[in-house]
């Protein structure tokens, strides 16, 4: 995964590093787990655009002494590519340059300053400064204090991956692992903001976040950043208060979305985002919004601005995929109740989560037995194989929920996936494993069960989860986020709960009035749903037209009109 401007990647972890220099044997594998990995540098194409945007920014020409700063310079691109755009700027009579170069990789810092140190030679007044230490160490010294940053923080979900610890000696495992641990503890404390709002097993704080935070308070009142961060960063569940930080202490000036399929960054499934802020306090958000498809091309441009208050109603996210033009249809489905209200401890209310570790799930499995066990693998989009599931062994205590009929859906979906929500229904005795989630009505109500699942399935259902989803998974934290439509008759859930059972059925019919019957619930039109599916980029054509011209537009929806 990306990690600064050029240098060291992910695992690579800066301060561990620091924290393991000089007390770890050179050979070791915790020492070349923490030093030998990839490197991935930060794309042309981002870097350049990053450095325009912050030189249009900035004005006709520099003046007074300037002070630039690449916190996770790698090999200095980012820096090179700014120099080279404001070289072609005037300056005033007496304007210095100062260039601070920081990383934690020697070899990198080395190759940045010479880098950045020719281009200087040839502009005149510029000092150009390496430190080789912990940035995130360094950053706190020194807060407030430049006029630009440019950095590219590293991408790295704080864990152990047991990929690379395979082989590792015990001992220097649970010695890594304890290290890891005390990083988190010790970031999360400088970079409060940046503390996850889930942790999964006790970890969960991610470096791009501790990265951004610390950039961009490097800043001086008024000054500007360029940062380049996974796109998950402004979507996700965990970084809503590094997004709360981001859109209330500084004012977002642009965004650029590149999506996974551009493959900026050789050997990540993740899409991308550049952003300009400016040290200011901004009251909401209004920023020029670029949207890039797979070949670099715009697939749109345009204002995006979100108020303070809608900003509060939906944990800062910014939703940078989405065309600007087309973010009133996310603001119309805001107003709307979201899934997680349908849970709480009533009898008729909703339960939602996951049922069994499948962590050697093999070793509890037989061919023979009372309760399936089901992976996610197993389920797609209304349809589920059950017959070649494997069976519990009687030993394996089965949780109360496999009782109930319920809604399952795979936790694992590509971001380049036509359809990424897959759910279906599956019944009593059947038992999922962690590669599911499951929700079901403690009542046993199917037509309610049935017509959730039927929104679930939906492309406008869909059309959210992708906004906050920017990562290979469907999460029960995202599916909790969703919209749905207000509360329905009984007639209305019965006329769904018959949609439902054509569509569990395969009926091509059902699958295309369910979607249409969802919109309408949702209360959108034609040229809105229109807009949603333009969303999908993988959906053919013939199946759009099939969904937009579908006679259900047509009729009046009896069973859909709202209670009163």
């Amino acid at each position: 995964m990306p990690r600064s401007s050029g240098s060291l990647p992910t695992t690579a972890l800066d301060s561990v590093k620091t924290l393991l220099a000089g007390t770890t044997p050179e050979g070791s594998d915790l020492r070349r787990f923490a030093l030998n990995t990839g490197r991935f540098y930060t794309h042309e194409f981002i870097g350049r655009r990053l450095a325009k945007g912050i030189s249009k920014a900035l004005g006709a020409r520099l003046k007074g002494p300037v002070s630039i700063v690449d916190p996770f310079c790698g090999d200095g691109r980012l820096v090179a590519w700014f120099l080279e755009e404001i070289g072609t700027k005037p300056m005033a009579r007496g304007t210095s340059l100062s260039v601070d170069l920081w990383d934690c990789d020697g070899a990198a810092l080395r190759q940045a300053a010479r880098r950045v140190q020719a281009l200087s030679d040839d502009m005149g007044s510029v000092i150009v400064n390496s430190h080789h230490w912990d940035s995130f160490d360094g950053a706190r010294l020194q807060w407030g204090r430049f006029d630009f940053v440019l950095t590219n923080p590293p991408w790295e979900l704080l864990k152990p991956d047991p990929r690379q610890m395979r082989g590792m000696p015990k001992d220097e495992a649970l010695r890594f692992s304890k290290s890891l641990r005390e990083e988190d503890r010790r970031l999360t404390g400088l970079y409060p903001a940046s503390a996850p709002r889930i942790r999964y097993a006790g970890w969960g704080l991610n470096l791009s976040r501790c990265g951004t935070e610390a950039a961009v308070s490097l800043l001086k009142p008024g000054g500007l950043g360029g940062i380049v961060v996974p796109a998950s960063l402004f979507a996700d569940n965990s970084s809503g208060g590094v997004r709360e930080l981001l859109t209330t202490k500084f004012d977002l000036l642009s965004m650029d979305y590149f999506p996974s399929e551009a493959h900026l960054f050789p050997g990540t499934d993740q899409p991308a985002v550049s952003a300009l802020v400016r040290r200011s306090e901004p009251n909401g958000v209004s920023l020029d919004l670029t949207v890039f498809d797979r070949g670099l091309e715009i697939r749109s441009n345009g204002q995006l601005k979100i108020s303070r208050e809608e900003l509060e109603r939906t944990d800062f996210v910014i939703p940078g995929q989405l065309p600007a033009k087309s973010y009133s249809i996310l603001r119309k489905l805001n107003r709307l109740g979201a899934f997680a209200e349908l849970e709480g401890a009533s009898p008729a209310d909703l339960v939602a989560g996951r049922e069994l570790d499948e962590t050697r799930i093999d070793e509890r499995l037989s061919s023979r037995g009372t309760h399936r066990f089901v992976k996610g693998r197993m389920v797609t989009r209304f349809q589920s194989d059950l017959r070649s599931a494997r069976f519990l062994l009687p030993s394996v205590e089965v949780p109360p929920s496999a009782a109930h009929w319920r809604i399952a859906w795979r936790d694992v979906s590509r971001t380049t996936q036509a359809r990424r929500v897959k759910a279906t229904l599956l019944p009593p005795g059947v038992v999922t494993g962690n590669s599911l989630s499951i929700a079901y009505f403690r009542d046993d109500h199917m037509a309610r069960l049935k017509t959730l699942l039927v929104i679930m399935n939906s492309a406008v259902f869909e059309f959210q989860m992708r906004l906050w989803l920017a990562t290979p998974h469907i999460s029960l934290g995202g599916v909790r986020r969703g919209r749905l439509p207000a509360s329905w008759s009984p007639k209305q859930l019965a006329g769904m709960a018959r949609v439902c059972d054509g569509c569990l059925a395969g009926e091509p019919s059902s699958l295309i009035e369910a979607e249409v019957r969802v919109a309408q619930a949702y209360g959108l039109d034609r040229r809105e749903f229109g807009a949603i599916l333009d969303e999908f980029g993988r959906l053919s054509t013939h199946e759009k037209c099939h969904l937009l011209d579908s006679a259900c537009w047509e009729r009046v929806p009896g069973w859909l009109e709202r209670s009163p």
